[in-house]
């Protein structure tokens, strides 16, 4: 009995520490180089106390400030040097880290900021501490904006005596100031907290490297990155994948007072290079090679005093220079798309429809001036993914002869026809079940993943090969008001449902949830079988299913079959004899 009590401690106790981990690990937040959080509140203490996690590559960047009239206290990173600048009246002091200690390296750093009166102390790691005692008679820190993490960006223009700060890129955790869970009220907007450009992670971009592929998955993607703007040679190099007809690949304003740009856009499904000095622009594609197939395509651009040279799958195309000088580079470039707010002043220096448009694909072995690029050199991302998470299904013909195939999302498509069912009945991957076209966007109702059974066995069908989407629960629809018919049975095998009584072509939602439904394969030498169903959904009396989920929705399910050895067969006749042979 004790030792059960004991198990059951130690159970509780590793639950506990479980939910504690989960809990702790949501209290993050990630900074993508335009995003801030700004919590107003006002105070006069003589106490500070600031505790926080942080993980970024920049050198040089502002984490965070708490503001009054002309009080302050600023924690930002100067040459990978934690830095505090505080100012309680008396003029300004600061206090950094030791100099031999750089905090830019993508690692986790634990930062404990005390201040009694004028005794300042900082610590870092729980290992590194500096101290410093303040000047002045009064110790008071006055706040009367509140706290800003990762920009100064606020309504009460606090930047004004602030200056420029090089806005913060990584993340945060576990931040408190004077005990106010910054992160948790900015994440639930209580205390009119404002909140831009934040995810409650760490993304995964921040652990990438130049070598992981960037998808740009979202309406509003790109990518910022800094580089040289003197240079003999330009040279860009990339490959992309895509089934885009229009978007911005590349783009550099040149310099701010004048209309020049240079673009790398696609356009039409093609590759097209266009640059602007002055009122001359010189525009190279390859109109007759077409990128835009879901394949890896290699580009590479390059541009000296005398030629333009433009080569897509080692096909090059040339033309002279002729404005006779190099393009004259701003020191930061676009990739994939320009922010909104630059896309106005894109068009008025004459750039094409692109620059209205974000990329949507996958980049990688992005060169330029033969130094790779990547996630570690971003300035600013909006809208990314490591690695290419981009899927094109429409590829691989998932529907019938007289059906057109749509992408869905990143990996998803929707098979378009007069049909009651246009997918392919032979199609053998996962796909979604849509809602009739009444709507502008159709609604995911089911999600579809193959069944894999080995040879002459039987394995239950279950909610995740037939997986709801629709939260159909705010429809009025109960798990036994989603009822599957079977119109075509399986052809190497059978379908059992276990309930009594039932109707043998039929079975509920409910049904699936209780592994009631079963495929039983018949043994024989085939590796596919598939059946083909429709759903249908039915409400309580008291609501009304809307038009656009009304009627019967056709689908397949597809079986993969598992070969498996055959025990031999003797086969024998009736004049057969059996000698037996002793050894001695």
């Amino acid at each position: 009995m004790r030792t059960r009590n004991m198990e059951c401690k130690t159970c509780l106790l590793c639950l506990f520490c479980l939910l504690l981990k989960l809990c702790s690990s949501m209290d993050q937040a990630s900074f993508y180089g335009n995003s801030y959080i700004s919590v107003p509140f006002k105070e006069a203490k003589s106490s500070t106390d600031i505790y926080f996690k942080f993980k970024t590559h920049l050198l040089d960047t502002f984490i965070l400030l708490v503001a009054g009239n002309t009080d302050y206290c600023i924690v930002s990173i100067e040459k990978g040097r934690i830095k505090i600048n505080i100012n309680l009246g008396a003029g300004e002091s600061e206090l950094m880290s030791p100099p031999n200690l750089k905090f830019n390296d993508l690692k986790w750093h634990e930062v404990n900021i005390q201040r009694k009166e004028a005794d300042l102390s900082l610590l870092i790691d729980k290992t590194h501490k500096v101290q410093k005692h303040l000047p002045g008679k009064f110790f008071e820190l006055n706040i009367h904006y509140g706290l800003f993490l990762g920009d100064n960006k606020n309504k009460n223009n606090t930047d004004t005596f602030f200056g420029h700060v090089e806005k913060f890129r990584g993340c945060v955790a576990d931040l408190k100031y004077n005990d106010i869970p910054v992160l948790d009220q900015a994440r639930h907007r209580q205390s009119q907290s404002m909140v831009q450009g934040i995810t409650w992670n760490c993304a995964a971009e921040f652990d990438a490297t130049v070598e992981h592929p960037i998808s740009f998955i979202e309406d509003d993607a790109y990518m910022v990155i800094t580089h040289k703007t003197h240079y003999k040679d330009f040279r860009l190099e990339f490959e992309v994948r895509t089934i885009s007809k229009d978007g911005v690949l590349f783009y550099n304003s040149g310099h701010k007072l004048k209309s020049n740009f240079f673009l790398i856009e696609l356009n039409n499904y093609s590759v097209r290079a266009v640059m602007k000095v002055g009122e001359k622009i010189l525009k190279i594609s390859s109109p007759k090679i077409k990128i835009s197939d879901g394949h890896w395509h290699k580009v590479l651009f390059k541009l000296t005093s005398t030629v333009i040279e433009l080569t897509v799958d080692e096909k090059k195309m040339s033309e002279k220079n002729n404005h006779g000088h190099l393009f004259p580079l701003y020191e930061s470039s676009y990739l994939g798309g320009l922010e909104v707010s630059k896309r106005f002043r894109a068009t008025q220096k004459g750039c094409s429809k692109s620059c209205d448009l974000s990329f949507r694909g996958c980049i990688r072995n992005l060169s330029l001036f033969d130094v790779k690029k990547g996630f570690p050199d971003a300035h600013i991302t909006t809208g990314l993914l490591p690695g290419c998470v981009w899927q094109y299904p429409c590829l691989h013909n998932p529907c019938n002869e007289n059906s057109y195939c749509v992408q869905q999302g990143l990996d998803s498509f929707q098979c378009l026809c007069q049909e009651e069912l246009c997918v392919n009945v032979n199609y053998t991957e996962g796909y979604k079940v849509f809602s009739k076209n009444s709507l502008a966007t159709e609604l995911e109702l089911l999600a579809i993943e193959p069944l894999q059974v080995f040879e002459g066995q039987s394995e239950i069908i279950t909610t995740k090969n037939l997986h709801m989407i629709l939260d159909y629960k705010k429809y009025g629809i109960e798990d036994s008001g989603i009822n599957f018919f079977i119109l075509e049975g399986p052809e190497h095998g059978s379908i059992q449902i276990d309930i009594w009584p039932h109707d043998k072509n039929a079975f509920s939602l409910s049904d699936l949830a209780r592994d009631k439904v079963h495929y039983v394969n018949d043994g024989s030498e085939n590796s596919h079988d598939s059946m083909i169903f429709e759903v249908e959904f039915t409400t309580a009396h008291t609501f009304t299913l809307p038009v656009y989920l009304q009627g019967k929705f056709r689908f397949t399910l597809s079986v993969t079959i598992v070969p498996t050895n055959d025990p031999p067969v003797l086969e024998i006749t009736d004049t057969t004899v059996f000698r037996t042979v002793q050894v001695k």
